[in-house]
């Protein structure tokens, strides 16, 4: 059989800028389970070659060399098009349909005898409409895989009518769809085929550990892929997956892929025992999904004692009444519970929130924003917010499809926009029901564009200022009235991209900073928590002073030095009248923030593309890292301290200089110090 080609769904194509495509680098590296496993598959019932590209890295490289977002769908379709494949199977999510529907035609443009796959959750979703509109698709196979591209291989030139799921065209060009195969066993699930993906410095994997969610929600359509039928691998399948791609990529951690991971006790209580009892995975960290009302003090227990190192929960609404709209049904009390349990052994939570129900009233958004303020204060939980999105398949869809509207400020949901394609708009407006996830659906207590800019604010603001963010809230009597003070501050973008590059840049880093020195000046402002505000205002505003050189220590050359040993600092210390530790306790603890009485300490701020993280650390290290700013030598170091700072060592260290040496190892153990690559500059 002649060459196969796997392409998964775009997700980096809504950034026209590179510099902000980067800060998302990491996500967008991790290997995509299903078009891998979709390898593993065409492997078993095939003797063809098969490769699956990384379309991510592809634009990435795009963008950053220059060139238009608006000509990468050409370039990429050319290259598929000189490649010797046969078949180009192509995955497919709501949020980038466009652009791949958009490859495959100009792919089909350039090389009329390419034979064109589509699946995956959108593909599956609106099959016979996306046939029926793009006669550049060949195929679509509906559903999960596992029994069916065995079929679809063997009998698509021939004999398409017998591929159980497929949608087809006839010879008279009408479109048709075959009945549906039976939802394959879990167990029938291969692993992926992770040695056609550069797994360079993934250390935690993301691993399928089942299917199918029994729940109904409103705004889903997870059934129409994966069915409603809840399967789970068994606890040793699950082990020995990972046991086996542990040893062949080095991995230090996993994701379990699951919508509602464990839905009984004995569940759990299997796999932690299974986990923890085999030597190879017992001290391995994973995490997984949950449901807000399965977690109890023996869920929490079992985690915990399991080495489990995150849950993610979606919450969708603080509002009791639009929790029972959207059938999620959870009782709001649950969720601050499970909350509690888990922030209590530091298990770190992601809450997931939407906001944008058609049914959801003004009361109803400030109960959800009161909720997502709470969280916010909570030292081990991250709330996250989306705009909601009428998704193919969905009830919400079924129910209003005839009222949504096209808007350039749609949900966070859906990628792109015109700098993708000129006709990016046009062909959005012709096929609603391919693209409905682009649209909006009527909202009663505000306007989509207000929503919009709330969602990047706090989206960028949690990952940059965090607990400066969680203050400022405090101080001006809640998160809802600070949303509305940064509206009156900076206004609305004209558009999402607009939108999403100024919230991901430096500018919004330097106008939040702006705006948080302007609070205090308030009438209602706390004046006695001034001078604590201030000091949280002053932690962060360093970063923005002295990022420039952190980044050039990126490109530093080692050079010779008498102790052959050549380290550079990768934080910056700042010197604050207030204990920072003292002011998050205060946060976490719900004390008074006033009373956080002076004290001085050192900060060290911490950034990589995307996060800023800020600790405070000992007047050791402050000290260690400031000789280190810019690169230095590790023995003059190591003279310098024990010429001046001798006393910043504990009591009972008797030799000094050893004790400096393990200080300065233990700093770049951890990545605060680094060790410059050699000859880097001078290679550039």
């Amino acid at each position: 059989m002649e060459k196969v080609t796997i392409v998964p769904y775009p997700i980096s194509t809504e950034y026209k800028d590179a510099s902000v495509l980067k800060q998302f680098d990491h996500e967008v590296r991790l290997p995509p389970l299903g078009p891998l496993v979709v390898a593993t598959l065409v492997r078993e019932n095939c003797d063809a070659d098969v490769e699956v590209l990384d379309i991510n890295r592809a634009y990435l490289e795009h963008v950053d060399t220059g060139c238009p977002p608006s000509t990468f769908c050409e370039e990429f379709a050319k290259e598929l098009a000189a490649s010797n494949t046969g078949l180009f199977a192509f995955s497919s999510i709501c949020s980038s349909y466009y652009v791949t529907l958009l490859i495959i035609d100009k792919l089909k443009h350039l090389r009329s005898d390419a034979i064109t796959l589509l699946g995956g959750p959108q593909a599956s979703a609106t099959a016979i409409e996306t046939m029926s509109r793009f006669p550049s698709v060949d195929f679509i196979l509906v559903g999960e895989v596992e029994e069916t591209l065995g079929p679809f291989l063997a009998n698509y030139k021939s004999q398409p009518e017998t591929v159980p799921g497929l949608v087809w065209r006839a010879t008279d060009d009408t479109t048709r769809q075959n009945s549906a195969a039976p939802l394959p066993s879990i167990d029938r699930v291969p692993l992926p085929a992770l040695d056609l993906w550069d797994m360079t410095d993934i250390v935690n994997l993301p691993l399928e550990a089942g299917r199918g969610c029994p729940f109904n929600c409103k705004f889903c359509s997870t059934s129409i892929h994966f069915g409603r039928r809840y399967r789970l691998k068994a606890a040793d399948q699950l082990i020995a997956e990972f046991k086996h791609l542990k040893k062949l990529h080095a991995l230090r951690g996993v994701s379990f892929v699951h919508d509602n991971m464990f839905c009984s006790l004995k569940q759990l209580e299997d796999f932690c025992a299974a986990w923890t009892e085999d030597t190879d995975t017992a001290d391995t960290p994973w995490s997984c999904s949950l449901r807000s009302d399965f977690i109890t003090d023996k869920v929490v227990n079992l985690l915990s004692k399991s080495g489990c190192s995150g849950v993610f929960i979606g919450v969708e609404s603080g509002s009791p009444d639009i929790q029972q709209v959207i059938k999620k049904n959870l009782d709001i009390k649950d969720v601050r519970n499970a909350v509690r349990l888990l922030d209590d052994v530091a298990i770190p939570a992601t809450l997931s929130f939407i906001v944008g129900f058609p049914e959801e009233t003004a009361a109803d958004f400030s109960k959800t924003l009161e909720l997502y303020d709470w969280v916010l204060q909570q030292r081990h939980t991250n709330p996250q917010m989306g705009l909601l999105s009428p998704v193919a398949g969905s009830e919400y869809l079924a129910e209003l499809g005839n009222a949504i509207s096209f808007t350039q400020r749609y949900s966070n949901m859906a990628h792109q926009g015109d700098a993708i394609s000129a006709e990016y708009e046009r062909t959005l407006r012709a096929y609603p029901e391919l693209f409905s996830a682009h649209y909006a659906l009527p909202i009663q207590h505000s306007c989509i564009e207000t929503l919009s800019t709330m969602i990047e604010f706090l989206k960028y603001t949690i990952a940059k200022f965090r607990w400066l963010l969680t203050l400022a809230a405090l101080s001006v009597g809640g998160l809802e009235r600070l949303l509305n003070e940064w509206l009156e501050f900076k206004g609305v973008a004209s558009s999402l991209a607009e939108e999403v590059s100024y919230y991901g840049g430096s500018e919004f880093q330097r106008d939040f900073l702006s705006f948080c020195k302007t609070l205090p000046k308030s009438t209602d402002f706390p004046s006695n928590t001034k001078p604590q505000f201030d000091a949280m205002v002053c932690a962060y505003t360093i970063e923005e002073e002295d990022f420039d050189a952190l980044q050039q220590t990126d490109g530093m050359v080692a050079t010779s030095t008498p102790s052959g040993e050549f380290l550079a600092a990768m934080g910056v210390v700042h010197e604050m009248d207030y204990s920072y530790r003292d002011i998050m306790d205060a946060i976490t603890q719900s004390s008074p923030i006033a009373a956080v009485p002076p004290k001085n300490s050192f900060v060290l701020i911490e950034k990589n593309a995307k996060v800023i993280t800020i600790q405070e650390v000992s007047a050791l290290t402050a000290r260690i890292v400031e000789l280190f700013t810019g690169g230095a030598d590790k023995q003059a170091v190591v003279e310098k301290l024990m010429s001046v700072h001798q006393l910043l060592l504990p009591q009972g260290v008797m030799h000094k200089a050893a004790g400096f040496e393990f200080a300065i190892e233990k700093l770049a153990s951890r990545g605060t110090l680094v060790r410059p690559v050699v000859g880097k500059a001078e290679a550039a």
